[in-house]
């Protein structure tokens, strides 16, 4: 069916367009309700920049590491500190903002969005599986809400009843009813023959609130709902393709539906407040899609992350590699936001890893970022033509714990690169500044950091000393620093497979080389009489114990 016929019978009935502002969404790039102004996240760079678009005008306000998104209401903005775990507050002063408050919140925060006064916040903590509302002014806690499976993305109703959750780990939304506190879920699909659907990026309520849109990635493959990695031929090139979610908002909240947008994936999803337009951004694609009665693909280049609409009706993308904002049209305008403070390498190495038209890098719209979200794991268990294999992360500088794979004696990342770009990702290869170039990004990929601990000093004491116990024999093969003892091993009837390493596990799961155990006490049960440790004998305390030390690397 033809992408304009399933958009009317998406849109047919939805009534007339009202302005929603920045507030109901997070994003990198928003408009401050009632101004001029537009304020974009430098993630990079640690600052969050203030811009007047008729003008041209930009104010940078220094924040500290990785600003990942903002927020705006009642003249004031909020932005998540993800390496820091903090939320910081600001006002609109004349053509400036002002830091007013900072807060530490939990582990990551990501998604931020505010009540319509600014009263009231709400940030996904995304490495502790909650979601927290803040009191806006103070940005002290007044609840908050649990929800397992990585929680990133979030949007808030126009009216402010609903709280629209969306998970990285996870095959369904998480709708937060504010006034009960209760929680819904909403499944992306409830056909379970379908290929499976993974969520991607921002979500985005229609300014009417009759319909949430989620992008969502469908990854299938020549030979059914699977992608083809690391040891699969180059035709089987694995395929993420892009969907548009639709979910009415009405009660029962029972009508969803998908259209097929891009053969990638999609990062943002923006709603026109103007117009019966959505656009849809695709960083490794470089491009903004604009959907309405007809498509029309916007080629913008610069990693583009988020989008907003200024005071007079103008367009703006924001190209977070560019630190750019581009006013989308027959005459593109761009505004330069900040400076680049990395290594020229390291932005080079940058764009190949998420680069998914490039063909030394693949074929088929294909980019390592499409598994590795982040240069981290998409949390996904493949059925490959060699076996089911659980992506791994690559975190930390796996250059230093080799073999880098699950299997193979694959050495490092420049050898890893060099066969899966030219592999299964069917590209013609890297000459040597750019194989340089990506190593260098994927080794400075930081290790995410650990979930807050609630336990007692005595429980995380436990946990360590059962760690190191010979009789259970988990430091045998996974021995300090590193946590790995950098060897293969025969286990569950698989020869060579990898020993991973323990840091950062909390944000692995599935777990085992198969993703066979959903969390790490699943592990724990499945390894028996001695073919991984010996952790059957522990009782419930120590047990618990273990697993919420190993959750602290």
């Amino acid at each position: 069916m033809p992408l304009h016929v399933v958009w009317a019978a998406l849109w047919g009935c939805a009534q007339p367009h009202t302005y929603a502002p920045g507030h109901t969404r997070s994003g990198t790039l928003v408009e401050i309700p009632h101004s001029d102004y537009l304020v974009a996240a430098n993630t990079d760079d640690g600052s969050v920049s203030l811009v007047n678009p008729l003008t041209g005008h930009v104010t940078e306000t220094p924040l500290g590491p990785e600003p990942t998104r903002v927020t705006a209401a009642a003249g004031r903005v909020w932005a998540s500190l993800r390496l820091e775990g903090q939320v910081a507050m600001l006002e609109l002063e004349g053509d400036e903002l002002v830091e007013r408050a900072r807060a530490w919140v939990g582990s990551e925060p990501f998604g931020i969005v505010a009540s319509a006064t600014g009263d009231r916040v709400y940030v996904a903590l995304s490495q502790d599986d909650a979601v927290l509302e803040l009191q806006g002014d103070t940005l002290e806690p007044l609840r908050r809400f649990e929800m397992h499976g990585e929680p990133r993305w979030l949007a808030l109703h126009p009216d402010g009843s609903d709280l629209a959750v969306g998970l990285v780990n996870s095959e369904s939304l998480r709708v937060v009813r504010l006034e009960s506190g209760g929680v819904k879920y909403l499944r992306y699909t409830h056909d379970d023959t379908a290929p499976p659907l993974r969520l991607t990026g921002d979500l985005a309520f229609t300014p009417d609130g009759a319909t949430l849109l989620t992008p969502l990635a469908e990854l299938t493959a020549p030979r059914g709902p699977t992608i083809m990695a690391y040891y699969a031929p180059p035709a089987a090139t694995p395929v993420v393709q892009g969907r548009l979610g639709a979910f009415g908002t009405l009660p029962g909240d029972t009508e969803r539906d998908t259209v097929m947008v891009t053969a990638h994936y999609i990062n943002h999803v923006y709603s026109d407040p103007e117009e019966d337009w959505i656009y849809v951004a695709q960083e490794g694609l470089g491009s903004v899609t604009a959907l309405g009665a007809e498509v029309r693909p916007i080629f913008t280049g610069g990693g583009p992350s988020g989008m907003a609409v200024d005071a007079q009706g103008g367009r703006w993308a924001h190209l977070a590699h560019d630190r750019t904002i581009r006013r989308l049209g027959a005459r593109p305008d761009d505004i330069q936001l900040t400076e680049p403070s990395t290594d020229p390498v390291w932005e080079r190495g940058r764009e190949l890893f998420y680069a998914a038209n490039n063909p030394r890098m693949s074929q088929g719209a294909v980019s390592c970022a499409g598994c590795h979200a982040d240069g981290r794991s998409d949390n996904h268990t493949w059925e490959l033509i060699t076996g089911r294999w659980q992506t791994p992360s690559l975190a930390g500088n796996v250059d230093a714990t080799p073999p880098v794979t699950w299997a193979q004696e694959v050495g490092s990342i420049a050898e890893e690169a060099v066969a899966t770009t030219t592999g299964p990702m069917g590209g013609a290869g890297l000459d040597d500044d750019d194989l340089e170039a990506l190593v260098s990004f994927v080794r400075s990929v930081r290790l995410p950091n650990p979930p807050t601990v609630h336990v007692s000093a005595e429980t995380l004491a436990l946990g360590e000393q059962v760690f190191h116990r010979p009789d259970v024999g988990c430091f045998e093969c996974h021995p300090a620093p590193a946590y790995t003892d950098n060897r293969s091993h025969h286990m569950f009837g698989i020869r060579g497979v990898t020993t991973p390493s323990l840091r950062g596990v909390a944000a692995t799961a599935p777990y085992l080389h198969d993703g066979r155990a959903d969390t790490l006490r699943e592990v724990l049960e499945r390894s028996a009489h001695g073919e991984m440790g010996n952790p059957e004998h522990l009782t419930d305390e120590e047990r618990d114990a273990l697993i919420a030390w190993l959750r602290t690397l």
